[in-house]
């Protein structure tokens, strides 16, 4: 099992949610997510966000954790998300992301 950090903007208060809590100030839900929700979660990240489509926010799947190298690069944090995810479409105009195939191994 891994942790999942996302940004609540709706709510600044906990939700009371089962397995769900607010961390901090900024309102952060972290919530337990099982091998399948990874999965599911790390295909949407790539079909939705990582795209360029724009269909949903990096901020849904992506911690205050987050660490992204590319090349000399170094992205960190929800706004390293933001700002990694923003140059796949510069540098891949017409990138299309489609997971056909995904392997996990649960080992996380």
């Amino acid at each position: 099992m891994l942790t999942s950090y996302r940004r609540d903007p709706k709510t600044s208060k906990e939700s009371g949610t089962s397995g769900k809590k607010l961390i901090g100030a900024d309102t952060f839900e972290c919530e337990v997510l099982d091998d399948t929700s990874l999965a599911v979660n790390a295909r949407d990240a790539l079909e939705r966000v990582c795209s360029g489509k724009g269909l949903d926010s990096p901020f849904r799947y992506y911690s205050q954790e987050f660490v992204d190298h590319v090349n000399d690069m170094r992205f960190q944090g929800l706004e390293g998300a933001r700002r990694s995810v923003e140059l796949y479409p510069k540098v891949l105009s017409d990138l299309d992301v489609v997971v056909e195939e995904q392997l996990t191994d649960g080992i996380v």
